[in-house]
């Protein structure tokens, strides 16, 4: 990694780090991380792909990401931190929580990516069925030299972030296939879960088996939000649960270090 664009915003207070959904930026969070200020340390990240950071150097995986935010933690000085993630940003978050529970203070979802859940019997055997198209396309390509794959199968069968994604389209399927199922039951910092009712990226039974998975994890409902709650004046709501989270959070801490 070259460069990887951040911006820190305050200089007292317990550390806080945003991290955003794929193909977002940190701009996302400017709203939110202006609220919390008051009180905390905030950093901002593109993540490597996005804004104005530098994409990896190979296919990514969450653990690639996450090892990222950890050089940025070593690189200021951060011991622990707070962690907010976003959607994709939810993914880096869970595993880092759960690779390095030493580092990671309290862990904020939401919208978050990282669960397979099981599909209804139609939409199974279609995600099947496109599965096996592609290995066969594929497969035809590399014996007869033709362009199948990207000239027809992608066009008509890859999803909205596949066909954007460009270069990074390998680190996406190696992302949006890993299940953190394990990783849940490994992390040990105080977990606040947001979700909102219209999140269709991410429907609630996906915030649902968060908590079922995560001890102690809490799960705030967001009536009528869809998978951006922080936009414009949702920064407001989300601070409002977010504030007293990281404090008592922070409280535990200096209960622990006592």
């Amino acid at each position: 990694m070259k460069k990887l664009n951040s911006v820190c915003l305050g200089s007292s207070g317990s550390d806080v780090i945003l991290l955003h959904g794929w193909n977002r930026s940190l701009i996302d969070f400017k709203p939110l991380a202006d609220l919390l200020v008051w009180k905390h340390k905030v950093h901002l990240i593109d993540l490597p792909g996005f804004g104005k950071s530098d994409a990896p150097p190979h296919d990514w995986g969450t653990e690639d990401y996450a090892g990222c935010i950890l050089s940025y933690m070593d690189e200021h000085k951060i011991q622990r931190a707070h962690l907010i993630g976003h959607s994709f940003g939810g993914r880096i978050s869970l595993r880092l929580a759960a690779k390095h529970p030493e580092r990671v203070a309290g862990l904020v979802l939401i919208g978050s990516h990282g669960l397979q859940l099981q599909q209804p019997l139609l939409k199974s055997f279609r995600s099947k069925w496109i599965k096996s198209l592609r290995g066969l396309i594929k497969w035809s390509d590399a014996q007869f030299g033709s362009s199948l794959f990207n000239d027809w199968f992608v066009p008509k069968y890859g999803s909205r972030d596949y066909l954007a994604a460009g270069k990074l389209r390998g680190t996406l399927v190696k992302t949006v296939t890993e299940d953190q199922s394990a990783n849940c039951r490994l992390i040990k910092a105080p977990t606040l879960l947001l979700w909102g009712t219209r999140d269709r990226e991410t429907p609630l039974a996906l915030g649902q088996r968060f908590r079922d998975l995560i001890a102690g994890a809490k799960l705030i409902v967001l009536q009528g939000q869809d998978h951006y709650p922080f936009r414009d004046v949702g920064s407001h709501l989300i601070a409002h649960y977010v504030l007293p989270f990281l404090e008592h959070a922070d409280n535990l801490e200096l209960e622990e270090a006592a």
